[in-house]
């Protein structure tokens, strides 16, 4: 198994990191039938043409170092640190960063977000579950 972090890219124009998510690396993956998701942190993104240049040229470098055809690529900015795929890129193992600084910055975005809603979060699933005792374990 290879590992993106290994990849020897210096820079990329308009990315700021990438990160493994999805059943790659896991028991999960079915080589030939599965596809490898790598997050793509973008400094910007004005339209989606920002986003096919930047597949365009990163597509082939990925299928020639991972030796696989099916790669799928999701994008996200700095903006989106209150998205799931900014908690998947959290917990993402393997990442490979083009740009330390913004990356660190989109990560502490990220974690302050989720500390200052953690509240909000609780409040909610102690609401759901006396709803759901109220109502013999249905919520409808």
């Amino acid at each position: 198994m290879k590992y993106l972090k290994d990849l020897k890219l210096k820079e990329l124009n308009n990315v700021i990191s990438m990160a493994v998510f999805g059943s790659y690396g896991t028991d999960f993956f079915k080589d030939g039938i599965s596809d490898i998701d790598i997050l793509v942190l973008l400094k910007c993104r004005d339209d989606v043409m920002d986003e096919f240049d930047v597949e365009e040229e990163l597509i082939p470098i990925l299928k020639d170092y991972f030796e696989y055809d099916d790669i799928h690529l999701t994008f996200i900015t700095m903006k989106d640190y209150d998205t799931i795929f900014a908690n998947q890129y959290i917990d993402s193992m393997d990442k490979l960063i083009l740009d330390h600084y913004k990356e660190i910055d989109f990560r502490i975005y990220i974690n302050k977000y989720n500390r200052e809603n953690e509240w909000l979060d609780n409040k909610i699933n102690k609401d759901l579950k006396l709803m759901e005792e109220n109502r013999d374990g249905s919520l409808l």
